[in-house]
Parts: structure tokens; sequence; C-alpha cells
């Protein structure tokens, strides 16, 4: 959500890829060379999003880490470009030197491990703290024990841990900015909705127990506003979730 927005409001030339998509050469799927001929611009941002089911271990009926190769074809589009097929049917090698990879993932195994192993003893009684995941930020090393190759990771410029989102958070992106929650979905069914601080609370405080993010919060309006149509007609111009 957060480069959409990015792109909705700030830089356009935002790409998107689902890397759970990804897969070998030969193998059913999409491979990472003929996704990256879908890219609009050779100066630019692609979000690999979901990047760590990528990388995570997968094994073939061989035994062979996929994962591993899948993460080596992804090296070579860093390093070397990819092979842009031109209008001509021929093949040029395309740089990527000017294009930024966003590499997005939620790691929740890996956060919710370093949390099971904080533990704090005192006294006769053992005392264990809860700790939530994310509560310790995920670091380089944790994506490498993860599976991320080091040959990739020494490549990453930067990490950005993002904090878990508050029920005030969840309130603000779905009564608040431009691009908030009710907004995208307003663009989707073309009707005007509008929805009470009652059922924002509501909807806040469902997201936040199910901790599933942005997309449960807009999952849960489609929903209410599914009903609304159900009940009260396709035609009705304005929605009320009271």
């Amino acid at each position: 959500f957060l480069w959409e927005t990015v792109k909705e409001s700030i830089y356009p030339s935002v790409f998107f890829i689902d890397s759970k998509s990804i897969t070998l050469n030969g193998f059913k799927g999409i491979n990472l060379n003929e996704i990256m001929q879908t890219v609009p611009f050779d100066n630019g941002i692609v979000v690999f999003d979901e990047f760590d089911k990528l990388i995570a271990p997968t094994f073939d009926g061989k035994g062979a880490n996929v994962s591993r190769n899948v993460q080596g074809d992804f090296l070579k589009v860093l390093d070397e470009g990819f092979a842009k097929r031109t209008q001509m049917g021929t093949f040029n090698m395309a740089s990527t030197k000017n294009i930024t990879f966003i590499l997005c993932g939620s790691f929740y195994d890996k956060a919710d491990e370093k949390a099971q192993k904080t533990v704090n003893r005192i006294g006769f009684l053992a005392k264990q703290d809860e700790e939530r995941a994310y509560d310790k930020k995920v670091t380089l090393n944790d994506m490498i024990e993860f599976g991320m190759l080091k040959e990739i990771a020494g490549r990453v410029v930067d990490i950005m841990n993002v904090e878990p989102l508050s029920a005030e958070d969840y309130v603000a992106f779905l009564s608040g900015f431009e691009n908030g929650g009710v907004k995208q979905i307003e663009k989707l069914y073309h009707k005007r909705i509008s929805i009470s601080d009652k059922a924002i609370h509501e909807i806040a405080n469902e997201a936040l127990h199910d901790s599933l993010g942005l997309r449960k919060a807009i999952g849960i309006i489609r929903r209410r506003v599914n009903e609304y149509i159900f009940e009260n007609g396709a035609d009705v111009e304005e929605i009320s979730i009271m």
C-alpha cells in the first residue's frame, strides 16, 4: 500500500511484480526475464511484492532448491540486465542500472521466531515477557538465515522496518487522506461511500485483532458494500455503512 500511494501521489514510474508468481524457465509459471519484459520503463522503481516468498527455500522433486536458482536469475537481472524483446522479435540486453529495486515482504515466520526467542527469567519464578512478531527489527542477517543469497544481501542498500499498525492508524486510513481505503473502494465501485464513525472504529478493531493489515480493512469494507448493494440494488449512487 505504501508504494501504491507513492505511485498515485508522488512518482508514477512505479511497477509492481508479484514475487510468488516467479519460477524458473521450463517450470510452470513465468520466469523473471519474461516478467521484466512487462516493465514499461528503463528508469523508475520496480517493487517486488512478497519477496520473502521468493527467497524461502522450496525444493523440486529431485531435492534441488528452486528458490536459490530463481534468486540466481534475479542476481543476473541486477548485475547484467535482461534480454528484452524488440518489435522485430529479436532480443537486446536491457540495462537495469537506472532502476531502483524495492524488495517487500512480511518475513512473518522470521519475525515471529525472533519474538519467541525473547524470554526473561527473573529470580525463582520464570517470567516470559509477552513479545509479538515485529517487536524486534528484522535484519539483513535474518533475511540470509531465512534464505536470501548473500550475493543479493550484499547489494541491499538499506532496510526499512515498518511498525505494526495501531487502531488509530487503521482509523486514519479508513477516514482520512485522499488515497485511503474508502477512496480506493469508491474508485472501484464508482459510487460515493459514507461510513459512520462507529462503523470505522468497528472495522479498525476487527482488522487490528486479525493482524492482517490494511488489505483486511479494505476487505471488510468491500464485504459491507456488497451487502448494501445486495439489499438495496446496484443502481444506488451512494452507499451508507452505519
